[in-house]
């Protein structure tokens, strides 16, 4: 006859346990769909005007409260001059975390070399004007409007937008990353970050950036990289080929200083169409 368990053995038995994995994966499932739920466009805020606009509407005084979850690098080279009236795709575009591994993307019309660290476009001085350079090394940012980082589950149900720095505001955004990790350990998702657009003498405007808040909520927290995990393909949307490029149809509104919702006309693949 087998031999009753003891109490202990009894109460620590995979019960307890079970229900508290189910519970967690019950979460994780909830926000993995919330994922999938808000990657069917992209929408793109313009800095046009010294202005952070979406749908024509545009936040107050330049200014704009956000949670970068994710960057990439992204070398861009166009030909001809620029118009703004006239939307233009680039020739050549990479994407990538380390600039001495950077390549053409396999969707560019007319790469200009096998890599970008030796192209003679990323050269300095082979650009139309001035001693800068003729392809532009720019930074694409994934945001959350502060607003949306409130809680766990407004995290999981926004939408995503996607920012560009300028190659004369790269500077500031590697500053701001810099400053994060040496000063508190974080990266840009630890944070509410406000990026501020402001005239400058040389360069019309520069963004520049600052820290409002932490993000203490552990729940949040693990929102905001579940959504990072969600965005790379999005991340690294290739440019759509020049003849084809056409206006975007974003749709949803800006208010105070925080974009709202918004997405750019689905397509079959994440396409991203002319210069912002």
């Amino acid at each position: 006859m087998a031999q009753a368990k003891k109490k202990d053995e009894a109460d620590s038995g995979p019960g307890t346990s079970l229900v508290s994995w189910k519970e967690e994966l019950k979460k994780q499932a909830a926000m993995a769909v919330a994922v999938e739920k808000n990657s069917g466009g992209l929408a793109y805020i313009s800095t046009k005007a010294g202005q952070f606009t979406l749908d024509g509407n545009s936040t107050e005084d330049g200014l704009l409260e956000m949670v970068v979850l994710d960057h990439v690098l992204e070398n861009h080279f166009y030909i001809g001059p620029y118009d703004p009236d006239e939307r233009q795709s680039p020739v050549c575009f990479a994407f990538g975390t380390d600039e001495s591994e950077m390549r053409p993307h396999e969707s560019s019309s007319q790469p200009q070399n096998e890599d970008c660290a030796t192209c003679p476009m990323n050269k300095y001085g082979t650009a139309d004007k001035g001693a800068g350079k003729a392809c532009k090394n720019v930074r694409r940012l994934g945001v959350l409007m502060a607003e949306d980082a409130s809680s766990s589950a407004a995290v999981a149900d926004a939408r995503v937008a996607f920012l560009k720095v300028p190659v004369t505001s790269a500077k500031q955004w590697t500053g701001h990353v810099r400053k994060l990790a040496s000063s508190y350990e974080l990266p840009p998702l630890g944070v509410v970050t406000e990026a501020k657009l402001k005239a400058h003498k040389k360069n019309q405007w520069e963004m520049t950036f600052r820290v409002l808040e932490h993000i203490e909520d552990g729940s949040v927290i693990e929102s905001l990289l579940l959504r990072k995990s969600g965005i790379q393909e999005e991340l690294r949307a290739p440019y759509s080929p020049p003849e084809e490029a056409e206006e975007e149809k974003p749709r949803g509104k800006v208010g105070g200083k925080a974009v709202a919702k918004t997405a750019a006309k689905p397509a079959a693949k994440p396409a991203v169409k002319g210069r912002r």
